[in-house]
């Protein structure tokens, strides 16, 4: 201020008289009044400001996360990679640290990508190690929106993972329409609390990787299909060649 008469400074905490805390920033400014020089100060509390700039870039990160889910989903025809690598980036966004993917397989939801799970829990989701409680049944899963704490009655995963020092848990169904597909887990080791707009995320990520599951299984059983036409058609081929021989044969 004696300097250039003039000076700014954002984010300083501040306490005020009842003990409470808020980021602020100050804007100064020397005052000459002729006898004397007085600096007027400007204390705004900007806490709001900045925390609805966090939410912006927090909400631009997610775009950006889910447009490049959306796009790998529906350039790529290895599922399996595809999957790996949204559960990571949603482990990244939301600062989690496990996660798995199960896909549904008859009544029961198969494991088809995980991170920093137990052995036991990577081994099967359901199946002939069901009755251990690693399955996650369907009608659970409808359940397995928000899961504080790692409770939720019905879900099987959670009770599951509780045991393992995991203190939260959030369950995102993976839909294909209308139609429940598969349901991705993200855990933290810490408590976590979830937001509507977490929780906004959570719905348009789940619609969008359902849709591009369900493309990419009919885009594999399209490829079975032509397959298995190509190999008839040859068989057909090979038979007709041996049917033309046999005429030959019996001609002469």
């Amino acid at each position: 201020i004696v300097r250039r008469g003039v000076a700014d400074e954002v984010c300083i905490t501040f306490k005020r008289k009842n003990g409470s805390r808020f980021l602020g920033e100050v804007s100064a400014r020397l005052v000459d009044l002729g006898d004397e020089k007085v600096v007027q100060a400007i204390v705004r509390d900007i806490t709001l400001k900045k925390q609805e700039e966090q939410d912006i870039r927090n909400r631009n990160r997610k775009l950006a996360i889910l447009n490049s889910i959306i796009a790998r989903v529906n350039q790529s025809v290895h599922l399996h990679k595809v999957l790996d690598m949204a559960l990571l980036e949603t482990m990244e966004l939301f600062g989690a640290e496990g996660g798995s993917i199960h896909l549904q397989e008859g009544k029961d939801l198969v494991l088809v990508a995980q991170k920093n799970l137990p052995g036991p829990f990577v081994i099967t989701a359901g199946g002939e190690d069901s009755e251990q409680g690693h399955s996650c049944r369907m009608a659970a899963s409808r359940q397995c929106i928000t899961l504080a704490q790692g409770t939720a009655a019905g879900c099987a995963i959670a009770e599951y993972v509780q045991g393992s020092g995991w203190q939260s848990i959030a369950g995102i169904p993976l839909f294909a329409g209308k139609l429940l597909i598969g349901v991705m887990h993200i855990l933290s080791h810490g408590e976590r609390e979830y937001v509507p707009d977490d929780i906004g995320f959570f719905t348009t990520l789940g619609n969008q990787l359902g849709i591009g599951i369900e493309h990419a299984r009919m885009f594999e059983e399209l490829n079975w299909k032509n397959e298995e036409l190509l190999r008839s058609h040859r068989l057909l081929e090979k038979n007709s060649f041996q049917l033309e021989v046999s005429r030959n044969r019996l001609e002469k």
